[in-house]
């Protein structure tokens, strides 16, 4: 009896060893840092006794569907699994620092959603009671959901949260939300509509990049801080209004401004109007502000001494009269257009810099060859020959 038991336990023995080898070896680790899965099992376990603590960037690769994280794991980075094909992240119940529910990678005590797999089945998906945070990246180019339900009690939506979320056709953000991250929204080009609620503070850099069926914005009172490009890329966006007690922007006709209206922030790209007038006080034309817009001719304004970084690029404008006043254009100012005519103050100090080449490149280079003078520059078309010429 005794020497059957010991055959048993013998075999059993070696059978967790070979298994043992051969999982151990798809793993790369340093020290205690899973750098690379490198094996071919697309449900894959995370071996106890590797005694893993951190999951190192780009650790896994588009192969695998699901991973169980064993308790000794305490440090995952953003970036773990970027570019898998996911559709569950389980964690053993016994890890200190995360949790799962339902396939869905939380922190412990399920207060910030970390990660929902990109591959998990289903439209729709209900953020559970309690989350007050969306961690960066959690939702990018989660591209079949259509929509999602934010608890009450979520304060932050981390930078990049729903990053290409292209099928995303609805989403309430609940009062209460405070922060907006940098391209939280950004390529979410089926949201059709979106509700700042009021107690929201900070709209981060690109939140709304590329959400090209919104319409309308509304600012609440109570946002203190609007990135670069927010609202940039939105190619069916026909007004900015901001509530009138803001103490920090304002809109008029639907464009964005800050409170003292001596920076003009944004144009919406889909304003009818075929000429704009800038008001008499804008100090700075902020860079992209008028990016992708319908207008043929902008005028600007006596009080104007800074147009920023590709601050007219876009498609239809065909003249454009600088100001005296005027004293630097950042690069890219007019880039993208058929300008036929450009008129400049003679205080212009240009910054020469070109992405973009086309109208604006000719410009600078005719502005540099007449010795940098203020005048009307005009393209003149000779057959196949486009030249500027100062007259």
């Amino acid at each position: 009896m005794n020497n059957r038991k010991m055959i048993i336990v013998l075999i059993l023995f070696s059978l967790t060893v070979a298994v043992y080898s051969q999982t151990a070896a798809d793993f790369e680790v340093n020290g205690t840092v899973l750098v690379r899965y490198r094996g071919t099992e697309r449900n894959v376990s995370i071996p106890a006794s590797l005694g893993i603590t951190e999951i190192g960037s780009r650790a896994f690769s588009s192969s695998i569907t699901s991973v169980t994280i064993p308790a000794s794991v305490m440090s995952i980075r953003e970036d773990a699994f970027l570019g898998s094909s996911l559709s569950s992240i389980n964690v053993n119940n016994r890890n200190t620092v995360y949790s799962s529910t339902d396939g869905v990678l939380f922190n412990k005590d399920n207060t910030i959603l970390i990660l929902y797999p990109r591959g998990k089945q289903g439209q729709n998906y209900t953020i559970p009671r309690g989350v007050k945070e969306i961690g960066s990246n959690a939702f990018s180019f989660c591209r079949s959901l259509t929509s999602i339900t934010l608890p009450a009690g979520l304060t932050t939506i981390g930078d990049s949260a729903f990053f290409s979320c292209t099928g995303l056709t609805s989403i309430a953000l609940p009062a209460g939300l405070t922060t907006i991250g940098d391209s939280a929204f950004y390529g979410c080009e089926s949201l059709t509509s979106i509700t700042l609620p009021a107690g929201l503070i900070i709209i981060g850099d690109s939140a709304f990049y590329d959400c090209e069926r919104l319409t309308t914005i509304t600012i609440p009172a109570s946002v203190t801080s609007i990135g670069d490009r927010a609202f940039s890329g939105l190619s069916s966006l026909t007004s900015i209004n901001v509530h009138n007690e803001n103490t920090a922007y304002s809109s008029t006709d639907g464009v964005l401004f800050n409170k003292s209206r001596t920076l003009l922030i944004k144009y919406p790209e889909a304003k009818q109007d075929r000429t704009y007038i800038i008001p008499m006080g804008v100090i700075v034309i902020e860079r992209m502000s008028f990016y992708n817009n319908r207008l043929y001719n902008i005028i600007i304004p006596n009080s104007v001494t800074h147009i920023g970084l590709n601050a007219f690029s876009g498609d239809n404008l065909t003249n454009i009269t600088i100001p005296h006043s005027v004293t630097y254009i950042e690069a890219g100012g007019f880039s993208g257009h058929d300008l036929s005519r450009i008129s400049i103050g003679e205080n212009v100090d240009l910054e020469i810099i070109e992405w973009n080449p086309g109208t604006w490149l000719r410009f600078i280079s005719a502005y540099w060859d007449n010795g940098r003078k203020a005048g009307t520059y005009y393209l003149h078309v000779e057959g196949e020959i486009n030249e500027w010429r100062l007259e």
